[in-house]
């Protein structure tokens, strides 16, 4: 994998009370979800960056959409140091260019994660990740950078995940599991111990992995086999 990874404690987690105005990117159901996140631990939203000049102005629950990514007004506010950015989107594809983008500002990407989680000290987390409550991340394990991690999502020990991977809620992966850059993990499913899940392939939900998946394949069932 070719994921940089940052200690967790050293990596900056938005904390409760820390007015450090935050932007969030992306203004569909994953932006929704760290609005949500947001309130959970009590930080200052500023508002969303959007990709549609049409939406600029609109509101999402009370939160302004307060720019187009790209135009001035936007770079102004990316301008900052002191600004915190969370890139919020589906797809991988969109979070990439996102950081294209955003990466060379002086305002900083950052991992939200609930505070409802239990992440060891002893893992190490990357930067730009969107992860929701119920996390547990075991010892000596790694999670790579600009991640999409929905809620109640369990990783053993010894186990690493890499950049721009999808993992819906539920998901329960093993001890010495690798999972690769781009990878879908549907809702649900379970990863058994020391099972390689290869780069930009799929797992369907509810799906019980057993063997290797190799790069660029879909699988399904119980036990999972190709599609």
């Amino acid at each position: 994998m070719k994921a940089s990874f940052t200690q967790q404690k050293e990596h900056i987690y938005m904390e409760r009370d820390n007015q450090t105005p935050v932007l969030i990117v992306g203004t569909e159901a994953a932006g929704r979800m760290a609005m949500d996140i947001a309130h959970d631990l009590d930080v200052l939203v500023f508002g969303f960056l959007t990709e549609e000049k049409e939406d600029v102005n609109k509101e999402i629950n009370d939160i302004l959409i307060v720019a187009e990514l790209g135009t001035k007004d936007s770079d102004t506010l990316l301008a900052d140091p002191k600004v915190q950015v969370v890139i919020a989107d589906s797809s991988p594809t969109n979070r990439k260019d996102y950081l294209r983008q955003i990466g060379d500002k002086e305002a900083k990407i950052t991992s939200f994660v609930h505070p409802m989680n239990a992440i060891s000290p002893h893992s190490k987390i990357g930067m730009g990740n969107l992860v929701g409550a119920g996390f547990v991340v075991n010892a000596n394990s790694a999670v790579g950078n600009m991640n999409l991690i929905g809620n109640y999502v369990s990783i053993g020990a010894d186990s690493e995940v890499g950049d721009y991977t999808t993992i819906q809620d539920g998901v329960r992966i093993g001890q010495e599991v690798v999972i690769e850059d781009e990878a879908f993990i549907g809702m649900g499913a379970i990863i058994h111990a020391s099972v390689k899940i290869g780069a930009k392939s799929s797992v369907a939900a509810g799906s019980v992995v057993l063997q290797d998946v190799p790069a660029d394949t879909s699988v399904f069932g119980n036990p999972a086999k190709p599609l």
